[in-house]
């Protein structure tokens, strides 16, 4: 991805500049390694701007991107979960949605609101998703405070 190109579209570089960093600590707590993490978020990246118009045409522009970083995380890591972790702890006792929401707010401190905002889900759960606030308040009854190591 040229940086022409990038400027050339500033609401995709806008996107791209406002999640980057929260794509890259996701990805970096998923990992633990930074190297790994680039490897996930760079392609994702690399999704989205080539599909800029299509995600611009859909109801949520954030949700087929998280779902494309998740897949990326899948394929860096061939499917394996990380070392025995409070990390790996949310992602064996928790769907993988309620674990993304733990780990965002729980270990990486962000807010309900934006964490549903990053994910592309409602925090109400007005679009069916089960509302990421909800989802999160389930995740933290079933696995108690959560550890950064």
């Amino acid at each position: 991805m040229s940086t022409a190109a990038v400027v050339a579209d500033p609401g995709f570089a806008a996107f791209a500049e406002h999640n980057l960093p929260r794509y890259a600590r996701y990805a970096k707590a998923r990992f633990y390694a930074d190297t790994r993490a680039a490897g996930a978020v760079r392609p994702t990246l690399t999704f989205v701007h080539a599909r800029w118009a299509w995600l611009l045409s859909q109801p949520s522009v954030a949700a087929p991107v998280w779902e494309e970083l998740r897949a990326q995380i899948v394929i860096q890591t061939n499917g394996a979960l990380p070392p025995i972790t409070a990390v790996a702890t949310l992602y064996h006792r928790l769907p993988a949605r309620s674990a993304d929401s733990a780990l965002l707010c729980g270990c990486l401190g962000l807010e309900g609101p934006e964490a549903a905002e990053l994910m592309g889900i409602e925090p109400s759960g007005r679009n069916g998703t089960g509302g990421g606030v909800t989802r999160l308040a389930c995740a933290r009854r079933r696995v108690g405070p959560l550890n950064r190591g």
